[in-house]
């Protein structure tokens, strides 16, 4: 779970690199998803070093990945307009509501790995 937390992170980072590139390096928000990134690859690397606060860790990651999840609330509707409409102009900033979109699913798929694995710890706490 440790390795899953830093790779999210880098997926983040890359995520918010990549569209600061496209948006030829003028939208700064566009790195916004550098920042949870980073935490990411923080709490992974800092569950790895110290196995005694790995499960602190790996709370607080999960957490952020629920905060991170409430983004794809905010863009998914932008982008669900942006594809189902015939005019590509009717949604403000389309790149930051593929971003958003793109980050919050990122962010939920990492939060339903996190809970099925302090569900398969627990079950395993159980059987001992």
């Amino acid at each position: 779970m440790n390795k899953l937390t830093i790779v999210i992170g880098g997926l983040l980072i890359l995520l918010g690199l990549g569209f600061f590139t496209w948006t030829g390096f003028s939208k700064y928000t566009a790195l916004i998803p550098v920042i949870p990134g980073f935490i990411f690859v923080v709490l992974g690397l800092w569950a790895l070093k110290c196995k005694k606060q790995e499960k602190l860790a790996m709370h607080i990651s999960a957490v952020l990945a629920l905060i991170g999840s409430f983004t794809l609330v905010m863009g998914l509707p932008k982008l669900i307009k942006m594809v189902c409409s015939s005019q590509g102009d009717l949604v403000q900033r389309p790149l930051a509501a593929v971003e958003t979109s793109v980050m919050g699913l990122i962010c939920l798929v990492y939060l339903s790995s996190c809970i099925k694995y302090f569900i398969d710890r627990q079950r395993e706490k159980r059987k001992s």
